[in-house]
């Protein structure tokens, strides 16, 4: 688990699962730090057969039906691909199993339709307007709804050089996406020995996804907010240990550890266009424009923690009582550098003109929101213990108590 969000990491492909269980209610008193639900899964081990699997799943887009808007069909492709493993090493005593697999996903999204400022209105002619346009300053309105040269904003000239003129009716502009790409490569290796009453299992597992950066070197409304690397990597081991037929002691170690983040992928930042506010290098981009177009780019950050856990349970049988008690000691480290929304964010909502577009051409902003960012290196320790007794008090009645 990735104790740090309480949530899990990364599952391995369904070939590789032999058991899944979920909890929704009602925890033991060994799960007291869960809430919501509980998830285990126990992985596939090796036999005294080799048996083996392979798969390959796809899908592609030439197969769908085209978007009535879009000028042509969806370009998904998208190939799922692996298998696994596994064997004996020594028959009856040590086993092994290995599994793979590969996710590959190129997406030419359909045509986006976004509605931008005419050629006219780009020159301050909103004249096509029936309604009244007023002076952001002045509160007097633009005669002919004709904006002065001397007062369209320096940025947004510079922000409209990458954004095309309309190409349907009105501001009505379609375009065509980037090729977004995907990669997710993921492992997984175990080995598992039996002797006597000791049962000792080892797990090595790796996935590492990489979704590339899309610069947009013309269209800044082509630019997405999706592009990220992220790797995790995580080892588990477990020895129980049947003392008798009424004692079983249950050793766990589990040490986890992800590195990777976000990149920007803004072409450009406000201070370039001429907005002198602070902001962050590489550049994010963020801003929308009621009835209009918007800009959303992604921010660069580095998400890096890992934690390592130790944890041991007795389970002893008296009688009509199952009793349970140990404990765990888990250490979490995170360290973050998140720019996010230390670029800042416009919004030309129309209150000050009457209409959003003419707000943006004149740069009179109706909002505006701007972060510190996110910056932490945090390390902690943590302690928990527990008793569980399951007393069977009948065939009908059965008390649960733990603390």
């Amino acid at each position: 688990n990735d104790v740090y969000l309480r949530s899990n990491l990364p599952f391995p492909n369904p070939d590789s699962v032999q058991e899944f269980n979920l909890q929704s209610s009602n925890f033991s008193a060994d799960y007291g730090n869960a809430a919501g639900g509980i998830v285990n899964i126990v992985t596939r081990s090796g036999t005294n057969e080799i048996h083996g699997t392979a798969f390959e799943f796809l899908r592609n887009g030439a197969v769908n039906a085209r978007n009535f808007f879009a000028p042509r069909h969806d370009g998904l492709k998208r190939n799922q691909f692996g298998g696994s493993a596994g064997g004996p090493i020594a028959k009856n005593k040590l086993f092994f199993f290995g599994t793979y697999q590969g996710t590959r996903v190129r997406d030419l999204p359909e045509g986006r339709q976004s509605f931008v400022p005419t050629a006219q209105e780009r020159a301050g002619d909103f004249s096509s307007l029936s309604k009244r346009l007023t002076d952001p300053v002045t509160r007097q309105p633009f005669p002919n709804n004709q904006i002065p040269a001397s007062r369209l904003n320096s940025v947004a000239r510079y922000v409209l050089k990458w954004v095309p003129l309309p190409n349907g009716s009105g501001r009505q502009l379609t375009f065509p996406m980037k090729t977004v790409t995907e990669r997710d490569d993921q492992f997984m290796t175990k080995i598992d020995l039996n002797r006597g009453g000791h049962q000792l299992s080892g797990r090595y597992f790796f996935s590492q996804y990489t979704q590339p950066a899309l610069i947009p070197t013309e269209n800044v409304l082509s630019a997405n907010n999706r592009a990220n690397h992220v790797r995790v990597q995580n080892i588990a081991g477990v020895h129980t240990f049947s003392v008798s037929p009424t004692l079983l002691l249950n050793s766990t170690f589990g040490l986890s550890r992800q590195r990777g983040g976000s990149w920007a992928t803004a072409p450009w930042g406000w201070p370039d266009a001429g907005s002198k506010i602070a902001a962050p290098s590489p550049p994010e981009l963020s801003m929308s424009i009621t009835g209009g177009f918007s800009i959303s780019t992604n921010h660069d950050g580095q998400f890096d923690r890992s934690s390592w856990t130790v944890r041991e349970v007795v389970t002893k049988i008296a009688g009509p009582h199952e009793l349970r008690f140990g404990g765990d000691v888990f250490r979490v480290y995170n360290h973050t550098v998140n720019v996010y929304q230390q670029a800042g964010s416009f919004t030309f909502s129309g209150q000050l003109s009457g209409d959003g577009m003419a707000d943006f051409i004149v740069g009179r902003a109706s909002g505006f929101n701007q972060g510190g960012g996110e910056f932490k290196y945090l390390k902690g320790t943590q302690w928990a213990f527990f008793v569980q007794d399951d007393w069977r008090v009948g065939q009908r009645l059965t008390v649960n108590l733990g603390v």
